[in-house]
């Protein structure tokens, strides 16, 4: 994938998908949440998925999904999927999208918090235009797009289960945690008052990427001529999946 060199090296170190399970039950409660998203005809049909990871979810999904080809550019995630996967007869391949993607055939094309999340607006959009000119590609399925606004305010509150709060007992880490506070409260602010355009917002960790509104998918999309069904997530609460059929 073509992302910046801080998301591509700490990707490129990694063994895990990160989650926010590693538990098998988690990636097949996963794989039935998506694989229900999808039509009969894009379940049936062959699919390709893009960053599949070290294949945990890829693993449970390909029993809903006919999953033909998982494409990763992390050597070291692609090695344990490989691992994972072996005798399933899907086809890994370490490759730069853009030289792959406008030759594919695969008619479903489908990315779990991957091209959704690592791709700057630029590269997002010349993404969905290659999505629009390949005449074998149908649907496209974006699970887990970050909704910048509900990942700047889940720690406030806004979380389906729990979490512990992270212990301040000096005073510099008491300013650290104010300051994380405030940044995202900055992120919020903007996004509430339509500051940030069509850019996307960068999520500051590395790891996270970008997050795109709803609002910011739709205007990609219409201004390609393509439209598009959005559905929240039921595991992630500030995240939400975006369904694109020609």
């Amino acid at each position: 994938m073509n992302i910046n060199d801080d998301e591509r090296l700490f990707w490129s170190k990694q063994t895990s998908s990160l989650h926010r399970s590693d538990d098998p039950a988690f990636y097949r409660r996963k794989a039935v949440e998506h694989s229900d998203l999808m039509t009969d005809e894009d379940r049936a049909a062959p699919c390709l998925d893009l960053g599949c990871g070290a294949g945990e979810l890829l693993e449970q999904l390909r029993h809903f999904v006919n999953i033909k080809t998982g494409i990763d550019y992390s050597q070291s995630m692609l090695d344990i999927a490989r691992k994972r996967l072996a005798g399933s007869g899907i086809t890994l391949k370490n490759s730069d999208l853009f030289e792959y993607l406008p030759s594919s055939v695969e008619p479903t094309w489908m990315t779990t918090g991957a091209i959704n999340q690592y791709m700057d607006p630029k590269l997002l959009r010349q993404f969905l235009q290659l999505f629009k000119n390949n005449s074998s590609a149908l649907s496209l399925y974006l699970f887990d797009c970050v909704d910048p606004v509900r990942y700047a305010i889940y720690p406030f509150g806004l979380s389906y289960r729990s979490t512990q709060k992270p212990e301040c007992n000096s005073l510099r880490s008491k300013l650290r945690f104010a300051a994380w506070h405030f940044r995202r409260g900055l992120v919020c602010i903007k996004l509430a008052l339509g500051l940030s355009g069509r850019s996307g917002s960068k999520l500051g960790r590395t790891g996270m990427g970008y997050g795109f509104a709803p609002a910011e998918w739709r205007f990609f999309l219409e201004s390609l001529d393509l439209t598009c069904e959005i559905v929240s997530s039921q595991f992630y609460e500030y995240r939400f999946h975006v369904i694109i059929h020609k």
